[in-house]
């Protein structure tokens, strides 16, 4: 998902205060660099800004959780899918993708913010020292309009500690000109996303459209045992190895209204 297209949409914007907040401490003596310390603040308040590019798929750690199911199991009937990290891992980087895990080190969030403030006007001014009688704007706009794409991805792995219980990992890309053919669009109540398909063939079957799939767990609900069957006949169904296919139920009772 394009990652301004999430869920909940402050959750980039929580490291583009930070950086905001950053910029705005320094201790500028410099006219160059205050200048850019002004365009850097006119950029950041336009919410589009240099998060085009990223896209993101979300995975938490946390194998059975009650937080999880409440938030996207629908109350009752929801599933998760377990995958092979180590795989995940392996093929996305194939494919120019990272696995990461996210980050809720709020003093840690601040040092990173920080330093990318600091090396953003030092950045600035070199490459202005080096275009002897380049106009500082025209040079401001070049530089940001590379600079902030590539620091966006700090956005994608930072999160508020209030959020450390869900100890997510996110598959992080960046978009490429030949992803347009294969992007998707959802209309939601309030906009339109974005979606890129991620294909991950198992090893040395590149024809293969099956994931790396090592687990699904049926939630909370009243015929749980009915599903867990449905589950195993459904992943037979498309082909997963295995003579059986062992679904696992969720420890957490349910609780019906």
């Amino acid at each position: 998902t394009q990652i301004s297209c999430l869920n909940d949409s402050s959750e980039f914007q929580y490291g583009r205060g930070l950086y905001c907040e950053a910029v705005n401490n320094l201790n500028l003596l410099n006219d160059d660099a205050d200048f850019l310390r002004k365009e850097i603040v006119k950029e950041l308040e336009n919410s589009t800004t240099r998060l085009d590019a990223w896209f993101i798929t979300c995975f938490s750690a946390v194998r059975d959780d009650l937080s999880q199911w409440r938030a996207y199991g629908g109350g009752e009937n929801g599933y998760s899918i377990g995958f092979h990290g180590t795989q995940l891992d392996e093929i996305a980087r194939s494919k120019g993708i990272v696995l990461l895990p996210v980050n809720y080190n709020e003093q840690l969030h601040q040092q990173t913010a920080q330093k990318l403030a600091e090396k953003t006007i030092e950045f600035y001014l070199q490459g202005l020292a080096d275009r002897p009688g380049c106009d500082r704007k025209d040079w401001g706009k070049a530089f940001l309009g590379e600079w902030s794409l590539q620091i966006a991805i700090f956005q994608a792995v930072m999160k508020d500690k209030a959020f450390d219980t869900e100890n997510e990992w996110r598959l992080v890309h960046q978009l490429k000109l030949s992803d347009f053919d294969d992007m998707r669009f959802v209309q939601k109540t309030s906009m339109m996303s974005r979606h890129l398909p991620i294909r991950y063939p198992p090893p040395n079957d590149v024809t293969s459209n099956l994931l790396p799939i090592r687990e699904v767990m049926v939630g909370p609900s009243r015929h749980k045992h009915v599903s867990q069957v449905s589950v195993n006949a459904l992943m037979r169904s498309y082909g997963y190895p295995g003579t059986t296919w062992n679904a696992t139920l969720s420890s957490i009772p349910y609780q019906g209204t």
